[in-house]
């Protein structure tokens, strides 16, 4: 009765323990239904995430044939589709971790043990070929088989395996061993994690701790198997919860054995493990922080929630960054050789692009698609990205025809929505003149220069014409209109200084009989007009006549108080168009009943009867001879009354 007694606090702990680990098994499991297991995800390359799904029925078979459509992920309780599922054969990572006691060695009339039986029964697992398992085995007081691929050398060690169960005790050593090594990262990526503990039955201390290490298995997706060795009435007991709980909490099978029930076949233990699905799908977090996702399986009409998994993430815009920018940007006509070279017509300033290239960083280390790079210049988008490449782009100079500074910057849009902006950056941009290059101004005035060629080639015709006799130059007085008109360009010959030292031109004699050319008359050529017709002029200025004229020019009248000569067109009264004629050359003025004529202070001076006249003006009289610079005339008056005898001077030699 006193050992009842002593007994009576274990007993009551192991059921307190049974109850709350019962209380946190999830209703699927304590119901055998289907167990969905959602492993850690993979957000190395964000947003798109993987992670490896174990869906099993309520037999623990492994459920194939699962499509896109038949899985939802639940990311922060919002759905999302998935991308991509792949069922795959990886193998499974499989310990068997022996824990012996006294019921090992539990034997039959035969002298077979109890664990003898077991045995027997493992020797049946025979592995089809192809299969890459990861097998380990952990007993106390041998060596240990770590990651071993063969299931020939586990079998192997269990026959030469003696449990001494009569000398044992059972603990939970041998299982915290167990998940340690099968918690070391698996050869293939996706493998499942399975233990199988064989067992005594333990004793009430061990409980608790036996519960904690159920609870860090399930968190690591361990599955373990409990096989417990020990008499039939010990399954009815108390004592034999909280292994059934151990198994049921992490997807495992419990398995009483006292001797006489058929043991399982491991191949059909391990074959469901061998399968597992992987899942990837594109993540729509736009924040940092801890995100919890689920993943929902439909299966024959009902809707299966898998553990939620919580990741860490944190997330940052996208940082442009442009690349060796130009600091000065010249534009300039282009030089007579390129024009030349590519045929230009219209000369622009070059460049007329310039070529800008931009690289892309993600400081958080999640590279993701862009959905737009932008270019701005002074605040004003200047060019854009939609579609790749994204870190290119060609910026236009046309528009920059003077000297300034401007300030880029790039903008980049990441497919979580996320925009960064580049650093501004000033870029000089330098406008040569155009005018500088004779050949680009020439070129942009192409009808100036056709009219120039157009006036050269009439000149050179006009001479040509002259020199052949065809033209003969006019004469050049010339009497202005009186609104100004009429009047030509002046001459450019050189002055002369006197006109009695010039040539004077004899007109040929004619040879007898021979009949003489018609030539143009002085007058013809002239087109000499007067300021008015009057009906009694006063005097005229006859033009002198030069060699050749068949005629005489008609005669000038002067019929006003004052005449002027020269030769600007809006002073003269009679304009001569002559190089040694001044603008305004002489005066000729009605004073007290005859005309007085006055030199302006010109060059060539003004001369009557080879005299020269000074500022204080000759008058004239019936007859005279008057030369204005090289341009002669005969004055006459129109009544000329009596006229002045001829003075001749005597020729008085050297040294006279």
């Amino acid at each position: 009765m006193q050992r009842i007694a002593q007994k009576i606090p274990l007993i009551a702990v192991g059921l307190l323990v049974l109850v709350a680990s019962l209380a946190g098994i999830p209703a699927a499991a304590q119901e055998a239904a289907t167990h969905v297991i959602l492993f850690p995800f993979y957000n190395e390359n964000f947003p798109q995430l993987s992670a490896y799904l174990d869906v099993h029925d309520a037999e623990g078979n492994f459920v194939h044939g699962l499509q896109v459509a038949d899985i939802q992920i639940l990311e922060d309780t919002s759905p999302v589709p998935l991308d991509k599922l792949e069922e795959l054969h990886p193998g499974v990572q499989f310990v068997i971790a022996i824990a012996p006691g006294p019921s090992f060695d539990i034997r039959d009339a035969n002298g077979i043990s109890r664990f003898d039986y077991l045995l027997q029964g493992i020797y049946t697992w025979k592995v089809e070929q192809g299969q890459e398992d990861d097998l380990s085995m952990i007993t106390p007081w041998s060596s240990e088989i770590v990651h071993d691929d063969e299931a020939t050398r586990i079998k192997a060690s269990l026959a030469n395996y003696q449990a001494l169960g009569d000398q044992a005790f059972p603990d939970l050593q041998i299982l915290s061993r167990a998940i340690e090594l099968v918690s070391n990262p698996t050869p293939r990526p996706g493998m499942e994690r399975a233990i199988l503990f064989i067992t005594a039955p333990q004793a009430a201390e061990g409980v608790v701790g036996l519960q904690s290490m159920a609870a860090q298995a399930n968190e690591l997706g361990i599955r373990i198997h409990v096989w417990v060795l020990a008499a039939p009435e010990f399954f009815d007991q108390p004592d034999s919860a909280p292994l059934r709980a151990v198994a049921s909490q992490t997807g495992g099978h419990f398995f009483a054995y006292s001797g006489s029930e058929e043991v399982p076949n491991l191949e059909e233990v391990l074959e469901p493990l061998r399968h597992v699905y992987q899942l990837s799908y594109t993540s729509r977090l736009t924040t940092s922080g801890s995100h919890q996702v689920t993943a929902e399986v439909a299966l024959a009409g009902e809707s299966i929630s898998s553990n939620a998994q919580t990741f860490d993430v944190t997330l940052l815009a996208p940082q442009p960054i442009l690349i060796s920018p130009p600091n000065t940007i010249q534009r300039a006509v282009p030089s007579e050789q390129g024009a030349l070279e590519t045929g230009t017509t219209v000369i622009e300033l070059m460049p007329v692009e310039q070529s800008l290239e931009v690289m892309i960083n993600f400081p958080d280390g999640y590279t993701r698609p862009l959905v737009r790079t932008t270019l701005y210049v002074d605040g004003a988008i200047a060019g854009e990205n939609t579609t790749a490449p994204f870190e290119q782009f060609t910026w236009d100079l046309r528009s920059y025809v003077e000297s300034g500074k401007h300030v880029l910057k790039v903008e980049a849009v990441d497919s979580l929505g996320l925009s960064g902006m580049s650093m501004e950056l000033p870029v000089q941009v330098d406008v040569s003149p155009p005018e500088r290059n004779i050949l680009a101004a020439l070129l942009r005035n192409k009808f100036l220069i056709t009219g120039l060629v157009v006036l050269i080639a009439g000149a050179v015709l006009t001479l040509v014409l002259i020199l052949g006799g065809k033209i003969r130059p006019a004469h050049p007085a010339q009497v202005r209109k009186p609104n100004g008109t009429g009047s030509k360009a002046p001459s450019t010959r050189p002055r002369p200084k006197d006109p009695v030292t010039q040539p004077v031109l004899i007109a040929p004699i004619p040879e007898a009989g021979a009949s003489r050319k018609a030539q143009p008359g002085l007058k013809d050529r002239l087109h000499l007009s007067q300021l008015k017709n009057p009906s009694k002029p006063l005097a005229y200025l006859t033009p002198l006549a030069e060699a050749g004229e068949a005629t005489l020019p008609a005669p000038l009248p002067l019929d006003g108080e004052e005449t002027v000569l020269g030769r600007d067109p809006f002073q003269a009264t009679i304009l001569l168009d002559d190089a040694s004629v001044e603008p305004v050359h002489a005066i000729l003025r009605w004073e007290e009943g005859s005309f007085r004529l006055i030199d302006n202070g010109s060059v060539a001076g003004t001369w009557v009867n080879y005299a020269q006249v000074g500022p204080q003006g000759v008058r004239l009289e019936h007859g005279d001879l008057i030369y204005a610079g090289r341009v002669g005339f005969r004055f006459n008056l129109k009544n000329p009354g009596r006229l002045r005898k001829p003075f001749v001077r005597p020729y008085q030699g050297p040294g006279s």
